[in-house]
């Protein structure tokens, strides 16, 4: 059911009112995403992120996890992270992968990445191991990082 939607600076109202994007600078008729600058159809567990709609379902698994770099790596875990942004919507399971850094702290970054499921998520944890990338990422930690598995509201 359709209802009110809030996600990615999108808000619809069920009572036919408008939808305004601040990101875009745009408005669209509630039931509609923009994607391109052209009004296209959405179904409720779509969310578009960026420029593409990307489709949610119950049986999704979504991670966060919270890295905090030295100062002194920060350049290059910014690469790191960068690669990771091209690399990991690839890989097999993952829908969404999305990087945010806190404005008080640069050195502060929160992943929010969504799965099929748990076990894809962890097959592409026990890859980076294997490949020595984790090993690699953690040289540039300022400490462990945290993560949990979370349901949406």
């Amino acid at each position: 059911m359709a209802g009110f939607i809030l996600t990615a600076g999108w808000c619809g109202r069920r009572d036919g009112g408008m939808i305004f994007n601040p990101n875009e600078r745009e408005v669209a008729p509630p039931h509609s995403r923009l994607l391109g600058g052209v009004a296209t159809p959405f179904l409720p567990q779509q969310k578009k992120i960026g420029n593409s709609i990307h489709t949610e379902n119950n049986m999704s698994t979504n991670v966060i996890v919270t890295f905090k770099s030295k100062p002194e790596k920060l350049a290059e875990f910014v690469n790191l992270l960068n690669q990771a942004k091209n690399d990991l919507p690839k890989v097999a399971g993952c829908k969404v992968f999305r990087i945010f850094n806190d404005v008080n702290d640069p050195c502060t970054f929160t992943l929010v990445e969504t799965w099929a499921s748990e076990t894809d998520h962890k097959k592409n944890i026990e890859s980076m191991v294997a490949s020595g990338f984790w090993s690699h990422l953690a040289t540039h930690l300022a400490c462990d990082p945290t993560s949990g598995y979370y349901k949406e509201l």
